[in-house]
């Protein structure tokens, strides 16, 4: 294939052919400190941000859920000691209730006593007092059926 194009003529095998290497060699050591090294340079650069920036989000997305879960704990603690501390009041609520409404039965009871007390004892005296004047009643009463005066000795 070389020799086909060297007899075609496409190319002279002459020293132009070492001066385009040099050329070559030289455009390329050029380029290559002009444009392909930095251009590397800064892909590669590039290349290690985003690895930075990703190991970076890798670690904010861990202690992310770490907080998260600190804060669930946290705030399962709260509700628990939340619902504990309910629970107690509820508790002391009725116990406080138990303890007035076992007051306002015992007061209640104690002026029901008094009142029977009263009202018995009222009984008994309106009892002695109809016994004392009953027969100053039955003669009043019999004076009116009669339409007389009744003397008391002959009454009973």
């Amino acid at each position: 294939m070389t020799t086909e194009i060297l007899r075609a003529g496409l190319v002279d095998v002459d020293l132009t052919l070492p001066m385009q290497m040099v050329v070559f060699l030289l455009f390329y050591f050029v380029l290559r400190l002009t444009l392909f090294g930095p251009v590397l340079r800064i892909l590669t650069e590039r290349e290690e941000r985003v690895v930075r920036a990703k190991r970076d989000a890798e670690e904010f997305e861990n202690r992310a859920a770490t907080q998260a879960g600190v804060y669930e704990v946290r705030l399962k603690d709260a509700r628990a000691r939340a619902l504990k501390e309910r629970d107690a009041m509820r508790a002391d609520g009725a116990a406080r209730e138990r303890e007035i409404v076992g007051a306002a039965r015992a007061d209640a009871q104690t002026r029901v006593e008094a009142m029977k007390r009263t009202i018995v004892g009222q009984v008994k005296s309106a009892r002695e007092a109809l016994s004392r004047d009953e027969r100053v009643l039955a003669r009043e009463v019999a004076e009116r059926l009669l339409g007389r005066r009744i003397d008391e000795g002959r009454v009973g």
